[in-house]
């Protein structure tokens, strides 16, 4: 039976712009309908998070390609479509000296377009350059030790975190992975120390995927100066190490791809450090790598097991994969000591998410002593979103549960008594911003009645802040230089009629903080944000957390996003969905098509 092309293409969902990719190479190729048909699946695989077109997945588990895409399998062979492939040498190549629109690799079964191709040979060069040790004296595990005061007392045999002080103080790559409260920052923090100990002219460069990570960075840094040995001059220079967004820090600047530094002019730096690595995008890495000078070194720190770039790619998972560097250039860090006082999260991340299990009683039917820690319900699952429904959701169970998860808010000046009149007759911003880290609403959406919006107005009224109201938190959308804001900073809004950024500083406000005021008309698009996408709330770390799943099952549910959602948290997390929604979400792990990890040897 001949291959309908038309039929294909009006019974998926393909996005035009693949289509219009694949009539360019087909008007080049005398009409193929099949090589027009790889032609856009190619680039809709990219737009799908990909970083190639998986042949051989296409024929066997079309359903990786994405979830509620619904792609039918591949009206061709393996064999058929690399025949198919090997008649058009102007339009596909097996390597990318050759500069054709594809590049396949006849290895992996992978389809690409060239630039994603070269992008992940240029990633893997620049690692395979750096993967031998660097020629600086080593520090002896006792000089380790010795570094930093929470190392105290831990044998460095059994010490996961100093051994990835050695590790990254001996290689010229180096990767960092683990869970949110590992101790990534006290690692980087010490690395950072023992380096300027040996070399006080180390030009070091730190960085992260976004403004608010960099952000945090710095001000994690400067939180770890005290348990530090060094010496006042090694504090003054931690203390004022800047920390920039990747695409500053290269010189990327709006939408251009044309950066300041590059191969021919190289980033001045000796030791670049980038955090929040999961977040990376192909391209990005690819462009950095470009860019680092060719005796630099490269530290890359994340959790593999996190959410992957918003563009295509899993470039932090895939290294993490390659089983080679696993012996010599990767620490995991497994220990969580943010969350200790919840063991029961622990174990739950321990035993669902990174072992795989599928065992949810611990959450759904939880033992009484635990249900106040680390629980799930599922009342969320049949609320409705009528008037009535809103009401009972809002009176009976958001208002009950807001007043538990900020009735041991400490440390605060306030004139009222319950928990919801504290936070709205607060002293001062600091505390303000104390009650705004105390709690969030995580939700994988932002619309419907269980989105960030909704929730984000049900929770404002339940507590009587309304936006540019005393106390009330504010996040910021996008980046804008005018200000300096970055994209998920948070504000709180004061009777002055300004909106309060805390910045990091050496010695400030709040033990290292101070405060920026502007008007809002100054601002960036902005809203409230008692509520966050799971998403938004990357790289944060709250005491008390309920996540909240839509009423039924969504292509955005994902392992990752569970994870994500649930590692937030630092003391108290509780679950609101169907139980069978989270079964769904936790058995569909985020597939990403690569070849990365192979290219890396």
């Amino acid at each position: 039976m001949p291959f309908d092309l038309a039929q294909f293409r009006s019974s998926t969902a393909l996005p035009g712009l693949s289509w219009q990719f694949a009539e360019l190479l087909s008007r080049h190729a005398g009409g193929d309908p099949h090589l027009e048909l790889l032609g856009a699946m190619s680039l809709a695989a990219i737009m799908q998070g990909h970083c190639a077109l998986n042949l051989k997945k296409w024929n066997d588990a079309p359903e990786e390609f994405g979830a509620g895409k619904n792609i039918p399998p591949a009206p061709l062979t393996l064999a058929e479509c690399e025949a198919l492939l090997a008649r058009y040498p102007g339009m596909v190549a097996e390597d990318t000296q050759q500069r054709t629109p594809l590049v396949y690799d006849r290895a992996q079964n992978l389809l690409y377009l060239h630039r994603y191709r070269l992008a992940e040979e240029q990633i893997a060069e620049a690692i395979r350059q750096r993967r031998g040790p660097c020629p600086a004296q080593p520090y002896s595990p006792a000089e380790i030790t010795a570094a930093n005061r929470r190392f105290a007392g831990q044998d460095f045999a059994d010490d996961r975190q100093q051994q990835a002080v050695s590790l990254a103080l001996q290689q010229n790559f180096a990767v960092i992975t683990g869970g949110p409260g590992t101790g990534k920052t006290t690692v980087l923090a010490s690395i950072l120390a023992l380096e300027l100990r040996r070399n006080p002219e180390l030009k070091i460069a730190i960085a992260a995927p976004t403004g608010k990570a960099a952000s945090q960075i710095r001000q994690s840094i400067i939180a770890e100066l005290p348990y530090l040995a060094v010496t006042e001059d090694q504090t003054s220079r931690l203390s004022s190490l800047p920390a920039d967004t990747v695409h500053s820090l290269l010189g990327l600047h709006g939408s251009s791809t044309k950066a300041k530094y590059h191969p021919d002019n190289p980033l001045p730096a000796d030791l670049i450090a980038l955090d929040e690595a999961s977040m990376l995008s192909l391209e990005l890495l690819a462009q950095l790598c470009q860019a680092l000078n060719p005796q630099a070194r490269l530290l890359l720190l994340g959790d593999k097991d996190q959410l992957t770039s918003v563009d295509c790619g899993c470039v932090f998972a895939d290294i993490c994969k390659n089983e080679s560097m696993l012996r010599d250039n990767i620490v995991w860090l497994r220990k969580n000591y943010r969350s200790q006082s919840n063991p029961a999260l622990c174990d739950f991340v321990s035993r669902q998410i990174i072992d795989r299990g599928l065992d949810l009683s611990s959450l759904y039917q939880a033992p009484e002593e635990q249900r106040s820690q680390f629980s799930a319900s599922a009342r969320s699952g049949n609320c409705g979103s009528g008037p009535v429904q809103e009401l009972t959701f809002r009176q009976q169970l958001l208002l009950p549960l807001l007043e538990s998860m900020l009735s041991d808010v400490s440390g605060v000046e306030s004139s009222g008594s319950t928990p919801l009149e504290r936070w709205q007759k607060v002293a001062s911003v600091a505390d303000a911003y104390k009650f705004s880290d105390h709690f969030k609403v995580l939700s994988a959406l932002h619309k419907g009645f269980f989105g960030t919006e909704n929730l984000n107005r049900l929770i404002s009224e339940c507590l009587g802040l309304p936006l540019y109201g005393r106390g009330t938190p504010i996040i910021v959308l996008q980046n804008d230089k005018l200000t300096g804001l970055q994209n998920g900073e948070i504000g709180i809004c004061w009777d002055d009629g300004r909106v309060y950024f805390r910045k990091a500083a050496r010695a400030g406000q709040d033990g290292g903080w101070e405060y920026q005021p502007f008007l809002p008309a100054q601002l960036p698009p902005h809203d409230l944000v008692f509520a966050l996408t799971i998403h938004k709330a990357q790289g944060a770390s709250i005491n008390n957390v309920l996540m909240v799943l839509p009423e039924h099952d969504h292509p955005v549910l994902s392992r990752e996003l569970i994870y994500t959602g649930i590692t937030r948290t630092v003391k108290r997390f509780q679950l609101w969905g169907d139980e069978q929604v989270l079964r769904a979400a936790l058995q569909r792990p985020t597939v990403r098509w690569s070849g990365l990890t192979a290219l890396l040897g």
